[in-house]
Formats: structure tokens, C-alpha cells, sequence
């Protein structure tokens, strides 16, 4: 099946379509590695986190921040596959726009 023919697919047959998919890769025997830059990530945040510098946001916080999606609305030409500007804990010199 094609996207334009998963398109023209009514909401309802494309959410099972979507949960059978899902099921299969649940149960896929085969380990996918993460790539680099997860590790590279999740070593920083331990790192700013056992430094101290860590900051946290509320929930109340979070929910005020801009969506990825809506950020994207603004700057469509920006790549945002690898954002790290929603990552938490964050530098304390940090800035979200």
C-alpha cells in the first residue's frame, strides 16, 4: 500500500493499521541500537544533574512552552530531528525563545 492510498484510508482502518504495525515491531526479536547521540544526550543530563547545574521545570512551566510543531510553523526551514531545546534538566543559561 502506498502513502496516497494510507491516505485515502478512512481515520478509523489507518489507526488499526497503525496498532497492528506497532504490535509487530513490539514483538520484532531483533535489538535496534540507539543512536550515538541518545548516549550523548543522556550523559549530559547525568552529568548537569550530579553537578548541580541541573534546573527543572514544573509542570505549570512545561505546558507554557511552545510545541515542537508550533516552533517548526515558525522556522520550517530548521531541522528539529535532533532537538535538544525541550531536553530536560536544562543549563541554567539556557534560554527558551
Amino acid at each position: 500500500m502506498t502513502i496516497a492510498e494510507l491516505q485515502e484510508q478512512p481515520l478509523a482502518e489507518r489507526l488499526m493499521l497503525m496498532e497492528e504495525l506497532w504490535e509487530t515491531l513490539c514483538n520484532e526479536k531483533h535489538h535496534i541500537q540507539s543512536p550515538a547521540w541518545h548516549q550523548e544526550i543522556l550523559e549530559e543530563r547525568i552529568n548537569l544533574i550530579n553537578s548541580g547545574e541541573a534546573e527543572y521545570l514544573s509542570i505549570e512551566e512545561l505546558y507554557v512552552l511552545p510545541k515542537p510543531r508550533e516552533i517548526r510553523k515558525g522556522f520550517p526551514s530548521l531541522n528539529y530531528s535532533r532537538a535538544t531545546f525541550l531536553s530536560f534538566p536544562r543549563r541554567r543559561e539556557s534560554r527558551i525563545v
